[in-house]
């Protein structure tokens, strides 16, 4: 796909997205954040598993930074080998309409997703920027009003959308796997009504 579609595809699809405030408020899926948003490629509206864990990186659709790419490639890294595991989990990219970044055309951080079979999400502005602060990986914004800054934290999410933990996605996998692991025993332990004992840990 040549960037200039997919510009306009994730432009039309966070335009098909919003939803007035109180819809939001009202909406019975507010436990569940990524629940409001839809696939930045097609449209649909993102239907978040409900016994699966989602590894999320809330970035731009343009890289800010060198080390971004090497974002996507660490949750895809470290859902794989959550799964060999055993684990149900799926990683996704949240990115905000493109016309809040300085530079609208750059959709680098986008592609690399995309070349990575990784869910890009995108919708309401409101919902992103308030997952994003439940979820500790926020957006800084400009005086302008455009993002200036975004994490390069992942967040480990449970299926009812709580927090886990946030990890630098510059940490060795070897050393994040473990943590992300205990982190989901730890909840299945509370939870088990939610999916499970799940695996033991190794």
């Amino acid at each position: 796909m040549e960037r200039r579609e997919f510009i306009k595809l994730l432009t039309s699809s966070f335009a098909a997205s919003i939803l007035p405030l109180d819809a939001l408020a009202q909406s019975p899926q507010t436990r569940q954040p990524l629940s409001q948003l839809v696939h930045a490629q097609t449209g649909a509206p993102y239907n978040a598993d409900t016994c699966q864990y989602k590894l999320a990186l809330f970035m731009t659709a343009g890289a800010l930074y060198p080390s971004c790419g090497e974002a996507v490639i660490s949750v895809v890294q470290n859902k794989e080998e959550l799964q060999k595991k055993g684990y149900d989990i799926e990683s996704v990219m949240v990115v905000p309409n493109p016309s809040l970044q300085a530079n609208p055309s750059d959709t680098r951080n986008a592609s690399s997703a995309h070349a990575f079979k990784l869910p890009v999400l995108t919708g309401p502005w409101q919902a992103i920027r308030s997952a994003a602060q439940d979820y500790q990986v926020p957006y800084h914004t400009s005086a302008n009003g455009k993002i200036s800054d975004h994490s390069l934290y992942a967040a480990l999410i449970a299926p009812d959308g709580q927090y886990l933990m946030a990890y630098h996605t510059s940490t060795f996998f070897m050393e994040v796997v473990p943590q992300l692991e205990r982190a989901i025993q730890h909840y299945q332990s509370r939870h088990p009504e939610v999916c499970g004992p799940g695996p033991a840990i190794s």
